[in-house]
């Protein structure tokens, strides 16, 4: 378990420090600077005054020395029994209390401020919960991760305090998961969302949430929310592409291709034409019957990386698509319209695509043999009556 590291500064003690003053405090002051954190506790634990900032300040610090103390003597001696297991929530929840009532009150010579109170106590929720959820203790993480969470959103949330909410909901959401309570999955991510917590996992799942039960409203929703939590002058280049992801996929949901061409072009100019981004592009125009446009994408992914497998297998599920369109107006031509001469035709107009499809398909299986290709490429050798490997006959 990492142990928190205090800095002691031991100066001459002030016992005049204004109106607010206590007794209590100034023993625990004392006591803290002979190195004494048990009577410091004890002295500090006699305060009833629940309304003075620096009593607040002072048990904060106190539990804090102390839930440390204990840390040390549980390393040296394993079989040690821990005499205040919530020490570290005391310690915050002071300090929380001491900010309350006075943001400005001015910590003991040695002592440290609320704020940088806050700061230790949620790096060592952080940290604790981490290594709980290693050992699979979910009940304990879970008070841990909420404890983190509360103290990380209580400063000024930047964004590498975004990034550490991000792992902590997403670990608070995974036990959620592991205890099959998908009502309480839902209410973190809302909840996260809410904030406009700076994590890019929260939205997607939330979104994911909706768009599996087919709710447009509350995807529109997220995605919104999702736009606040990554503004412009956050400058999260990661945060602010998972935005522009979900509004791709929004419009591929409403059939808007126009804004579909428009976020696809946004995510390009954000994220940069690297093979894998306009790879990702061209499936979403794949998807919404924008071949041209999607092959587009893929030469220009291509002449970058000439053996990149997913453009490939987009260029040739473009090729697909379009034999596909063939085949249906074929069937009508024969079942509905009774026009062979048209169906003749028609397939004629086909064989140039089908080649092309064929010749795609067959490259991408080159670079990589996914299962997943065999059937529809043993279908087009069959449609150009070419002949089938073996290894495709299996």
């Amino acid at each position: 378990m990492k142990r928190l590291v205090f800095i002691f500064l031991f100066g001459v003690f002030v016992f005049s420090v204004g109106v607010d003053a206590q007794p209590c405090v100034d023993n625990a002051s004392m006591a803290l600077k002979n190195k004494s954190i048990l009577k410091a506790k004890r002295d500090i634990d006699v305060c009833g005054d629940e309304d003075k900032a620096d009593v607040q300040l002072m048990r904060g610090y106190v539990y804090l020395q102390y839930y440390n103390y204990e840390l040390d003597r549980l390393a040296r001696d394993a079989n040690y029994a821990v005499k205040e297991p919530d020490a570290l929530f005391i310690a915050f929840e002071s300090f929380y209390k001491a900010i309350q009532l006075n943001p400005k009150v001015t910590p003991r010579p040695g002592c440290i401020e609320s704020k940088v109170g806050q700061s230790l106590c949620a790096q060592e929720f952080d940290v604790r919960s981490g290594k709980l959820m290693e050992t699979k203790q979910y009940d304990l993480a879970e008070r841990y991760l909420k404890a983190a969470i509360r103290a990380y959103s209580m400063g000024t949330v930047d964004k590498n305090t975004g990034k550490k909410l991000e792992y902590l909901y997403n670990d608070l959401s995974k036990i959620a998961k592991e205890k099959n309570d998908m009502v309480a999955y839902h209410k973190i991510l809302e909840e996260a969302a809410s904030t406009h917590v700076p994590a890019p996992v929260v939205y997607r799942n939330l979104y994911e949430w909706y768009k599996s039960g087919k709710d447009t409203t509350n995807c529109k929703r997220i995605i919104g929310l999702s736009g606040q939590a990554f503004p412009k002058v956050l400058k999260d280049t990661l945060g602010m592409l998972s935005t522009i992801a979900l509004r791709i996929d929004y419009a591929s949901l409403k059939n808007d291709t126009v804004s579909l061409k428009k976020q696809c072009k946004d995510f390009l100019e954000l994220g940069g034409e690297t093979p894998d981004n306009l790879s990702e592009m061209a499936t979403y125009l794949n998807n919404a019957g924008m071949l041209d446009k999607a092959e587009i994408y893929c030469l220009k992914g291509l002449e970058k990386d000439p053996n990149h497998f997913e453009l490939t297998l987009q260029m040739a599920y473009r090729y697909v698509k379009e034999v596909e369109d063939f085949q249906t107006r074929i069937d009508k031509a024969i079942n509905e319209d009774y026009d062979f001469n048209k169906a003749t035709a028609l397939k004629s107009e086909r064989k140039p695509v089908a080649e092309k499809a064929h010749d795609w398909l067959e490259k991408a299986w080159n670079i990589k043999h996914e299962q997943i290709l065999k059937e529809p490429l043993r279908q087009l050798k069959t449609l150009l009556q070419k002949e089938i490997p073996e290894e495709l006959k299996n």
